[in-house]
């Protein structure tokens, strides 16, 4: 004889996710912002309103919500089909999402960074690669990879103002750390432009568009500018860097 259980948890049913907020950013107004919960993307106002539910896919895990710049779209991952996509909905949560295909092998995705200009996005994945897509293209480009995965990921990505230029860090062989900079028009970090060793970047600004040369970083604890770091850079790092 069988007995069917009740499964109360697989039923339909309120649930309370306050303590599965995470991902919050703001939209560029500072009206609303989005967040993740319970494999949801929602926008909740900063005061009057209703709190927006842009997937609602309770069999669905969408995660790393991300506003452009522009205010028109929010991206995030999914794994609607099986395997991480990245999907660009309306904020308003009207229309079907647009579906990026990230490629193949399928991999495990972290924080979808918008460029300035809203028409590009960067991110990194569980196999210490990071990436940049070119919305109007729509199809991944690898920027580097890191070199180990303990004891923290590196790479953290940051635009140039101008859009043109991605600033990362990472470890070297010697487990130090090492800011690059990635030109999108030429597609590498040009040679001339060795990177700084030992730091960790925090922002990238240009002097003029298309001419980002000059990084803010963290090194030794303290903030830097790359104008001020190069006498700095130990020994053991500048053989490394040739």
């Amino acid at each position: 004889m069988t007995v069917p259980a009740d499964l109360p948890n697989v039923r339909p049913h309120f649930k309370k996710v306050d303590n599965e907020i995470a991902s919050a950013t703001l939209s560029p107004s500072g009206a609303r912002a989005v967040f993740e919960a319970h494999g949801e993307v929602l926008t909740a106002p900063a005061e009057k309103g209703d709190i927006r539910n842009l997937t609602n896919t309770p069999g669905v895990m969408e995660r790393d919500p991300s506003w452009s710049p522009d205010g028109k779209w929010i991206a995030y991952f999914s794994d609607e089909s099986g395997e991480y996509q990245l999907f660009l909905k309306n904020p308003d949560g009207m229309g079907e999402a647009r579906k990026i295909s990230l490629g193949t092998p399928a991999s495990f995705y972290y924080d979808p960074i918008w460029s300035p200009d809203s028409k590009k996005i960067v991110f990194s994945d569980k196999r210490l690669n990071l990436w940049y897509i070119d919305l109007a293209k729509g199809t991944p480009v690898k920027i580097d990879t890191d070199t180990y995965d303990a004891p923290q990921r590196t790479l953290n990505p940051v635009w140039s103002p101008d859009s043109r230029w991605v600033a990362y860090s990472k470890t070297l062989t010697s487990h130090m750390h090492a800011i690059f900079a990635y030109s999108l028009e030429q597609a590498k970090s040009p040679s001339n432009n060795p990177p700084i060793s030992s730091a960790m970047v925090e922002t990238l600004r240009c002097s003029s568009p298309g001419r980002c040369t000059r990084l803010i970083f963290t090194r030794y604890d303290r903030v830097w500018t790359s104008s001020s770091a190069r006498r700095f850079m130990p020994p053991s790092s500048r053989s490394e860097l040739k």
